[in-house]
């Protein structure tokens, strides 16, 4: 698989995924201590947080999009 994630995508992908995963633990407000939010939560932050540090996202893949600026 190429990297088909662009810079900018790649560090936003990064920062909220790092955001999704701590929240839960951070945060104690009642929202984030049902468990479906946090496992919903650390889930999407650890899907990010991969593709951001990895640079391949397989749903661009399947659809044929990229983010990458192409030199």
């Amino acid at each position: 698989m190429d990297v088909n994630v662009g810079v900018i995508d790649r560090v936003v992908r990064f920062l909220l995924g790092v955001f999704l995963l701590a929240a839960p633990f951070v945060f104690a407000a009642p929202f984030w201590s049902t468990t479906v939010v946090m496992f919903g939560s650390v889930l999407i932050g650890a899907i990010l947080l991969t593709t951001g540090v990895v640079g391949i996202c397989p749903l661009y893949s399947l659809l044929g999009k990229s983010t990458r600026r192409l030199t």
